[in-house]
């Protein structure tokens, strides 16, 4: 084995010289040569360095390795050194140390009394020019000093202060001069008042202040309103001032809360303040307040628990008096003084709901024990709120706090509300089925037969024919809905809209018990389709609901509640057996039945009123077919084979055997168009057509054979007498008859084309499929579903074309 040198040099060799054949390729072995020598001169020129240079550097690295852990070791010792001077010089300041840290806490101490002091100074000045203000009769002035010192007690708050003795200080001398200022500037806005009759009672008020006083008037003002009113006789000036300067002395909330907790602690009957509405509103509303007040509590004949409009409407009219002077007058103050976030008809209006509330929860210890008054009491609150909404567009969250609806959602309130509410539905679905005419159309009897009324289109028609049960049964629903609807609560509103879930299925119930009760000879009648129609109205009503954005809302509203936006929106109103009920062929609803997560709330109902009417349009239909049935026994029976050819006869008239059974099946059509809404009776017409067709089929065409007469009648009664009954209601009646019109072509087919027909039907499948024994390449054999399909067959299974060719007599058959 080579070693590493050998390896080198074999390497070396190889490259160099491994291509040469023949001496005369050794050309550039002396240049080779050389450069070897050269690399040889380079090393031993390095090595030559190495060997003088490289001890020279380690020694003095070495050297200067040790005078760096001399200086080290110096330093430590001069450390020691220091630190020990240094903890002698500590054991020595250690007793002055003690008595300085003594002096600078006491320093500290004195300081925080100082700033005690100063805050406690600065709110003795700002309270003392408070005073100079008012003993000048300087309310601006004072008003401003105000403000300062509800700053103090703000940054005192925010800094989160601990001298609970300066906060309690400062806090009673806001609250003191607060009362002070009020009271002061509370007159001044009376005296200015007074000069346009506020407030406005009987009829609205001035859109603004007059500029200008009369001199007598300034004179009577002058005396009662001090130097501010006398020194000016211009109202408007005097009004904006006066407003200003109680926006000014608005305490904050904090403030508030500690004057309604005194006034608490002192038995007052109501809070001196309220954190939302502004004290200029406040002194605005107070003798509106006094107005109510006195009209609408003690023994006043104008306080009847039993007219609670009374008080609602004043306070509809108090408002509308008054939007046009706050509006005008007022907001461009706010505006202008920063407050432009306020709307001041909203805050007034606050104001006056709250006397509402008030009086309304007093009264409702008694209003929950007599159910006539309680209901009462709600129709009126609901219309008032109403009103107040509709009357000056009130945004639907302006009263979200101060609502009267707020007093009926307390759980017994609640709960009688519900009680009261489910009781008067069903005392009123009662009157409606009991009703003589319950199941009359909303335009009587004599719609049905009004020329006018019948040039309606199919909507305004269907509309005709709803009976007047069902017409009241939907608007008593608007009715709850209308009076649930503005509740602020989601919960509760979900409360009602079971309510009318149940009443819904109890209708339903109802509408089923009357179809029960129906006997098969009055199953045709009156009441029988005022009930379908009713059915179909109402589900067709609940389709237009399921769609509406509020309901959609509960909707959304359930499935929070429930956890899953899958889950059922009718809950245990409707069985759940009832919920995923098979749909029918004919069914009119464009949504399946049972197809899964109900998309509104209105779902599963409408699947429970669906299956009703679609069951009680399948027994319609079963009726008249079975009369129809009834009827065509002779006809199933006539003798097809021993007919006339048509060219025997003058003209091809319908055969007598068919008159009784399309006399039924028209008089029944006829009946049923007018009593059906156009919904219903489509889908009944065609189930009847599709029943009549499947029995001519197998009794008439399948049991009998036929001669060309009887085939040509057979045809001339079913296109020209049968279908033409249908063609009323669509314009290709054949198309619901496929199975007889498709029977009378093969029956009428030419004889020759019947033979070539035949011949195709009976090619065995197999023979069709390549590869197989009898299949011949060269053959043009055709599809017998295309043969079929060519004459205008589709319906027909090769098989049962074939039957129906047998059945014919007028060419031979090898078959």
């Amino acid at each position: 084995m080579m070693n590493r040198h050998q390896g080198i040099v074999k390497e070396f060799l190889d490259t160099n010289f491994g291509q040469v054949t023949r001496i005369d390729d050794l050309a550039n072995a002396r240049e080779i040569y050389n450069q070897l020598l050269g690399r040889q001169r380079d090393i031993e020129h390095q090595l030559s360095v190495i060997r003088t240079e490289v001890p020279t550097k380690i020694e003095s690295a070495i050297r200067l390795s040790d005078e760096s852990l001399t200086q080290g070791e110096t330093l430590i010792a001069q450390k020691d050194v220091l630190v020990k001077k240094i903890n002698q010089a500590m054991e020595e300041c250690q007793p002055i140390n003690d008595d300085l840290g003594g002096m600078v806490f006491q320093v500290k101490e004195i300081e925080k009394f100082v700033v005690y002091l100063q805050w406690l100074k600065h709110v003795e000045e700002l309270s003392e020019e408070i005073q100079r203000c008012i003993s000048s009769d300087n309310l601006s002035g004072g008003s401003q000093a105000f403000t300062k010192l509800i700053k103090v007690n703000q940054i005192l708050t925010t800094q989160h202060s601990k001298c609970e003795s300066l906060m309690k200080f400062t806090s009673d001398t806001i609250l003191f001069w607060h009362k002070f200022l009020k009271d002061k500037l509370a007159l001044e806005l009376e005296s200015v008042l007074k000069h346009i009759s506020w407030p406005f009672i009987l009829a609205p008020g001035p859109r603004t202040i007059p500029k200008t006083l009369p001199g007598s008037s300034g004179e009577k003002s002058s005396s009662k309103s001090g130097a501010n009113s006398t020194a000016s006789t211009d109202l408007r000036a005097d009004f904006e001032r006066v407003f200003t300067n109680l926006l000014m002395i608005q305490l904050p909330d904090h403030l508030i809360e500690k004057l309604n907790a005194q006034s608490d602690s002192s038995n007052q009957s109501q809070p001196v303040s309220s954190s939302y509405i502004l004290l200029p509103i406040q002194l605005l509303l107070r003798p509106l307040r006094k107005r109510f007040r006195y009209h609408f509590s003690g023994n006043k004949q104008t306080n009847s628990i039993a007219k609670p409009e009374w008080y609602l409407t004043q306070i509809l009219n108090w408002v509308g008096n008054h939007r046009d002077f706050l509006e005008d007058t007022v907001q461009p103050i706010l505006d202008t003084k920063g407050h432009k976030d306020v709307d001041v008809l909203i805050m007034f209006t606050q104001g006056l709901l709250q006397l509402v509330c008030r009086k309304l929860s007093e009264d409702m210890s008694s209003l929950l024990y007599n159910d006539g008054l309680f209901s009462h009491t709600v129709d009126e609150i609901l219309l008032f709120d109403r009103e107040l909404r509709g009357s000056h567009d009130f945004p639907a969250l302006a009263f979200k706090e101060e609502s009267p609806l707020n007093v009926l959602m307390a759980p017994d309130c609640l709960q009688k509300w519900i009680s009261v509410e489910k009781s008067c539905a069903l005392e009123r679905l009662d009157n409606m089925l009991s009703s003589a005419k319950a199941w009359e159309s909303q335009y009587g009897e004599q719609a049905q037969y009004d020329e006018d009324l019948m040039m309606m289109q199919d909507d305004n028609l269907d509309d005709v024919m709803v009976p007047e049960c069902a017409e009241s049964f939907i608007t008593m629903l608007l009715t709850i809905t209308d009076r649930y609807k503005y509740i602020p609560s989601g919960t509760y509103q979900l409360r009602f809209l079971d309510l009318q879930l149940h009443l819904l299925d109890d209708y339903r119930i109802r509408l089923t018990q009357v179809l029960k009760n129906e006997t098969s000879d009055s199953a045709l009648g009156e009441k029988h389709f005022a009930v379908l129609n009713a059915t179909h109205y109402v589900a067709n009503v609940l389709r237009e609901w399921a769609e509406n954005s509020f309901f959609l809302e509960l909707k959304h509203k359930r499935d929070e509640e429930l956890g899953t936006s899958s889950a059922s929106s009718v809950g245990d109103v409707v069985p759940q057996s009832l919920l995923n009920l098979g749909q029918s062929r004919y069914s009119i609803s464009s949504d399946p039945i049972g197809s899964g997560a109900d998309d509104s709330v209105f779902d599963g109902m409408l699947r429970l009123y669906d299956r009703l009417y679609q069951d009680g349009i399948e027994q319609v239909a079963n009726l008249v077919f079975l009369k129809f049935e009834l009827e065509a026994r002779n006809y199933a029976n006539e003798s097809w084979l021993t007919l006339p050819p048509k060219e025997e006869q003058l003209t091809l008239v319908v055969s007598r055997t068919a008159c009784s059974m399309l006399l039924v099946l028209q008089e029944r059509l006829h009946l049923l168009s007018r009593k059906l809404c156009t919904p219903l009776f489509s889908s009944s017409w065609r189930r009847i057509a599709d029943k009549v067709d499947s029995y001519l089929f197998h009794q008439v065409v399948v049991q009998n054979r036929f001669n060309v007469g009887g085939a040509a009648q057979l045809q001339f009664d079913m296109t020209r007498n049968l279908f033409p009954l249908f063609s009323e209601y669509t314009r290709k009646p054949e198309s619901y008859f496929r199975r007889m019109n498709e029977s009378c072509v093969l029956l009428n087919l030419q004889s020759g084309s019947a033979m070539l027909l035949s011949e195709v039907l009976s090619t065995p499948p197999e023979a069709l499929e390549q590869g197989h024994p009898r299949h011949d390449p060269n053959s043009s054999l055709v599809k017998p579903s295309a043969a079929l399909s060519d004459i205008g067959v589709t319906l027909l299974q090769p098989d049962d074309a074939s039957l129906v060719l047998r059945l014919r007599v007028d060419w031979p058959q090898n078959m």
